[in-house]
């Protein structure tokens, strides 16, 4: 058994590539993963980034849209294997250049202090992958709404509209809490310019610029 070295994006957790095989069920393998936190910090929702062509390498059957990321609190291979149930992560599959193949399997773990977390990577049949995988809650929006005047986007701290039209400004909603709150927003006679435990719409663009917009400004018929 040989094993392989990376870190994180953040370069803050050390993981452990595991030439192995663990059968799940019938026509499902999965590779194992040491990933371990080496600071005295608590990394809640850890980036984690792995090459797909890394895991290849152990299981060159393996194909990006076929899988499923798990983990337990078990710190080595042999306590992961006794864990009967397993926590699924917020995991996604990118194709990062844009040549319509899998080249990076991203996920999302919870790691205290100087914990080390098993993590499987199972691969195999369609079918039974998209069978055990999760709907994971929305953590970003996006609505065109003709009650706030434009597009709108979200994450659970701040949401952002812009004016699809001469204004072309981009506006805030600052939030008091983590939630999504376009539709909310865009129901009929929601008062979302007035202050409530969420939050509220925080500028007056007026004639602002705003955020992040564009201008163009004219000097003797000149534009700069």
């Amino acid at each position: 058994m040989s094993t392989k070295c990376f870190r994180s994006i953040m370069g803050l957790v050390l993981l452990t590539l595991i030439a192995g095989y663990a059968q799940a069920k019938p026509r499902l393998s999965g590779i194992k993963i040491a990933i371990t936190n080496p600071t005295d910090i608590r990394r809640p929702a850890e980036k984690i980034v792995i090459q797909i062509a890394d895991l290849k390498k152990i299981a060159p059957e393996l194909k990006g849209g076929c899988l499923i990321v798990t983990a337990t609190d078990a710190t080595t291979v042999e306590e992961d294997l006794s864990k009967p149930e397993a926590e699924e992560l917020p995991s996604q599959v990118d194709d990062i250049t844009g040549n319509k193949k899998a080249e990076e399997l991203a996920f999302e773990i919870d790691l205290k202090p100087h914990q080390t977390r098993i993590v499987t990577v199972t691969y195999g049949d369609v079918d039974s992958i998209y069978h055990l995988r999760q709907d994971y809650p929305m953590r970003t929006n996006a609505l065109f709404a003709t009650k706030y005047e434009g597009m709108g986007w979200e994450s659970e701290r701040a949401a952002y509209r812009i004016y699809f039209d001469k204004r072309n400004a981009i506006d805030l909603y600052a939030k008091k809490r983590m939630t999504l709150q376009l539709q909310r927003y865009a129901t009929p006679e929601f008062p979302y310019h007035d202050e409530s435990p969420d939050g509220r719409d925080t500028y007056k663009i007026g004639d602002a610029l705003s955020i992040g917009s564009c201008v163009c400004k004219f000097n003797d018929s000149k534009a700069w």
